[in-house]
């Protein structure tokens, strides 16, 4: 990378010095390419934004597309959905009134990317099928391969492991055809996570691996990041929770490094995790604080709920019931529908603590935390036998 920003700072120096501004637009464009692979975010908006300036004074609609379209991706690194949302929203109305079809496949999927973070599963499901619709009438295997690789994240998070299991597959398929290691490097990942959550995890240990020897052969830091985070959490299910704090802190330190606030957000939660498993409460406490401070402001809903669940979890442990209550309903109101697919887990919780609480409790909490009385879905859920 240092390499290839030298290499276009000598580009923009010449055209700089002949006036040529549609080059200049393409230099700044890549210098923002550039520092954006680095996770060196800001640097990377302020790339785009001089390239889009030139661009827009220049009336040149595709340029404007791309540049809206990598201002989304900037925005949506630093967790901003609504923003990166706009952005590619942007980007898309040019590219259809354009007619290119290659550019709307990759707007759908950064669409589907951004629905599928908030939680929104359909929509995401929608958005990938639409973009690989084009991509296969337009014979683009390696957008396919992304594409397959998306709606296998969709089924996981639905929890349809076989199918999450076929779609990667298909996915690696082309890409090991292709010989696209980055690419296969990320499915192996993705297979991994889909052998721990069968509970197969020497199987998961093995893709992770596999998918680590490949991004430590490219330098690639961000991914070496997210394999010790996987790592981490395949350690702590084994109870090897010294070991798992090991690849945490491993993990953070590159994310801590590149500005990676989510990532930063994710390692604090697992350490908190790791914390609770010890039984250091006020511990996990400050971890799960420290990871919710950024997920919030990063509009991370996902996220959120998942940390508001594990401050539940150790106020319940502390015996403090009416507190794990709150901390509950925060969670489980993160998203609009209810029961969510991906918060099974604090439905459940919300039952047993009503159970135990009784439901004026569970009123009570429910109003003073959303401002609005109890909803009757959230009442027959709670009281159902089973529950």
């Amino acid at each position: 990378m240092d390499e290839a920003d030298d290499w276009y700072h000598k580009s923009l120096a010449i055209l700089k010095d002949l006036s040529d501004r549609p080059g200049m637009a393409r230099s700044y464009h890549q210098l923002g390419t550039v520092a954006q692979d680095r996770g060196q975010l800001d640097e990377a908006d302020d790339w785009y934004h001089k390239s889009l300036a030139i661009l827009k004074d220049l009336s040149d609609r595709p340029g404007m597309a791309r540049s809206y379209h990598q201002l989304g991706t900037v925005a949506q690194d630093r967790g901003q959905l609504d923003e990166a949302d706009d952005w590619y929203h942007k980007s898309l109305a040019i590219l259809k009134d354009l007619s290119d079809r290659p550019g709307m496949a990759r707007s759908y999927h950064q669409l589907g990317t951004v629905a599928q973070d908030r939680g929104r599963l359909d929509e995401a499901d929608d958005w990938y099928h639409k973009s690989l619709a084009i991509l296969k009438d337009l014979g683009d295997r390696l957008g396919m391969a992304r594409s397959y690789h998306q709606l296998g994240t969709v089924a996981q998070d639905r929890g349809r492991l076989d199918e999450a299991d076929d779609w990667y597959h298909k996915s690696l398929a082309i890409l090991e055809d292709l010989g696209d290691r980055l690419g296969m490097a990320r499915s192996y990942h993705q297979l991994g996570m889909v052998a721990q959550d069968r509970g197969r995890l020497d199987e998961a240990d093995d893709w992770y691996h596999k998918s680590l020897a490949i991004l430590e052969d490219l330098g690639d830091r961000l991914g070496m990041a997210r394999s010790y985070h996987q790592l981490g959490i395949v350690a702590q299910h084994r109870g090897r929770l010294d070991e798992a704090d090991d690849w945490y802190h491993k993990s953070l330190a590159i994310l801590e490094d590149l500005g990676d606030r989510l990532g930063m957000a994710r390692s604090y939660h697992q350490l908190g995790i790791v914390a609770q498993h010890r039984g250091r409460l006020d511990e996990a406490d400050d971890w799960y604080h420290k990871s919710l401070a950024i997920l919030k402001d990063l509009g991370d809903r996902p996220g959120m709920a998942s940390t508001y669940h594990q401050l539940g979890i150790v106020a319940q442990h502390r015996g403090r019931l009416d507190e794990a209550l709150d901390w509950v309903i925060r969670c489980v109101t993160v998203f609009e529908e209810f029961p969510h697919p991906a918060m099974d887990p604090s439905s459940r919780f919300l039952a047993r603590l009503a159970t135990v609480l009784g439901m004026p409790a569970l009123e009570s909490s429910w109003q003073k935390i959303t401002g609005r009385p109890l909803p009757p879905t959230v009442r027959r859920h709670v009281q159902q036998p089973d529950n």
